[in-house]
Parts: C-alpha cells; sequence; structure tokens
C-alpha cells in the first residue's frame, strides 16, 4: 500500500499559477511538495528539502530543465516527470535520453499525473529495497562488500567502460539502456566512486593521460583527443582535466606525467584513436 505522506516532490515550474495549483492538488492527495520556478532556487531549496520525485517543466528561465533533468539524472535515483508544453517528438525523445522516467505533455491530466506519481514511487521503493549494499561498500568501495548481483553489475559495466571508452555517446543513459537496469541500480553501484557520470568522466581523462604521455605524447591533436573521448568541446575537456591533474594537455604531454600515469588503471589506449 502506498502512503503517500512518505512521497517528498519537487516541482520545477516557471508559472506560478500553475505552480501554485500542483502544490494544493498534490498536498490534498497526501504528498509532500514544494516548488520553485527557477533552476537556480531549485538547487538551494533541494539541499535543505530532499525529495523523491522531480516535476520538471523544460522553458525555465536562465538554466533550463534539460540542463537539470541531466545532472539531476547523473546524482541519485530521483524519480523523474517532465511536464512541459514542447511536446515534438525531438523534445521527447531528448527529455528521455536524459535521463526522464515518463514525459507528460501540457495541459496535464492531474489524474494521469497521480498515477504516473504512484508508479514511479512504487518503482522506486523496489529498487531501493532491492539489495541495498552496505556501509562498508559505500565508504571503501571494495567489491568484496557488494551484494553479489551489484559487484557483478559493476565488473560489467566497468568492462563495458573499459572497451568502448573511445566513443562519444557513452553516457549513464547509454549504459542504462545496454544493461536495461534502472538509475537506482546503477547509482548505488557505483555511488562510492561519486557517481557513474564522475567515473565516466574520470576514466576518459585517465584514458587521456595515457594517450598523451604515451611514446612521446605523439597523439594527433589535442582537440581530436577531445573529441575521440566524448567530451562536447575543447573547452570543455581543457577544464576538466587541469581539475583532475592541475596541469593542462599541453603541459601534461610536455612533462610525461609519468607518476600519474603508473597509478591509473589501463584503458587500452591503443585503440582509443582509431578511425572507424
Amino acid at each position: 500500500m502506498i502512503r503517500r505522506s512518505e512521497i517528498r516532490i519537487a516541482i520545477l515550474e516557471d508559472n506560478p499559477d500553475l505552480q501554485e495549483e500542483l502544490i494544493f492538488f498534490l498536498e490534498a492527495k497526501g504528498y509532500r511538495a514544494w516548488g520553485c520556478r527557477s533552476a537556480e532556487a531549485f538547487w538551494k531549496h533541494l539541499h535543505a528539502h530532499p525529495v523523491d520525485i522531480v516535476l520538471i517543466d523544460i522553458g525555465l528561465p536562465g538554466e533550463d530543465g534539460f540542463s537539470v533533468l541531466e545532472y539531476l539524472s547523473g546524482i541519485g535515483p530521483y524519480g523523474l516527470i517532465v511536464m512541459s508544453a514542447r511536446g515534438d517528438r525531438q523534445d521527447r525523445m531528448r527529455g528521455m535520453e536524459l535521463g526522464a522516467d515518463t514525459y507528460l505533455v501540457k495541459p496535464v491530466n492531474f489524474a494521469e499525473l497521480i498515477l504516473t506519481v504512484d508508479r514511479l514511487w512504487q518503482l522506486l521503493r523496489a529498487d531501493v529495497s532491492d539489495t541495498k549494499p552496505s556501509l562498508s561498500a559505500v565508504l571503501t568501495g571494495p567489491d568484496a562488500d557488494r551484494p553479489p548481483l551489484e559487484a557483478a553489475l559493476r565488473q560489467r559495466v566497468l568492462a563495458f567502460i573499459e572497451q568502448n571508452i573511445h566513443r562519444p555517446e557513452l553516457s549513464p543513459n547509454f549504459i542504462i539502456r545496454h544493461f536495461n537496469v534502472s538509475r537506482s541500480h546503477l547509482y548505488r553501484a557505483f555511488a562510492s566512486d561519486g557517481g557513474l557520470a564522475k567515473l565516466l568522466r574520470d576514466r576518459r581523462l585517465d584514458a587521456a593521460v595515457q594517450e598523451l604521455t604515451r611514446s612521446g605524447g605523439s597523439v594527433a591533436s589535442i582537440a581530436e583527443l577531445a573529441h575521440r573521448l566524448g567530451f562536447s568541446s575543447g573547452n570543455q575537456f581543457l577544464r576538466a582535466f587541469r581539475n583532475r591533474f592541475g596541469m593542462t594537455p599541453s603541459q601534461a604531454r610536455e612533462k610525461g606525467l609519468a607518476l600519474y600515469a603508473k597509478r591509473l588503471a589501463p584503458v587500452r589506449p591503443a585503440n582509443l584513436l582509431r578511425r572507424n
């Protein structure tokens, strides 16, 4: 039986009348709900008021709903429901690829919304109750302390990442679709790594270091390496690389970064720049 008083819902909607109506309706049905009109206000409020399910409008002022959706899908097992007037196929596909559990087109039928929320909550509860990791696994990360199914999934995903690190489309959502697992299962398996999105970024940067330091740094260009490793731009790659290693890719190529390279897990760098 669903206890709606346990379900915490955030509403990210810039229309004040619709936001107020949604909060009133959801609270009348027994849920706990709060709302914000911008992503900036949402992030500030979220730290002090955790939630289970987020209703996200796409057309927000400043940071848009797609950006919020992508970030939330990478940091935790949230239930994510898009509610938007933008109902064309391209927007719907983008929303689902970025991690939405459901994409509802406005005007939304409130009875349908209730059914969607309740069913999503049941899925979230099923995921959370199934093979919870031990505290030591979260704190230290050894696979030996993980539940067997979680440890097996983790090893399969790590092997898949190693084999496909050069693919630009490699992402948490790509992995979710490939292994047909839920976000929350995947999040728990990589919680000790800071989440799968962070692990992917770090593995790509580690691969970049190996490629830059291999054979004297003979990679054709840093821009090509950034593209081959799935970074959306050279600037994004530069910032991430500098944050992780404290120097630029050019400096790494010049200095060798031998100490870093010895500490990194092998990522088969010889395959990184192969032509398809």
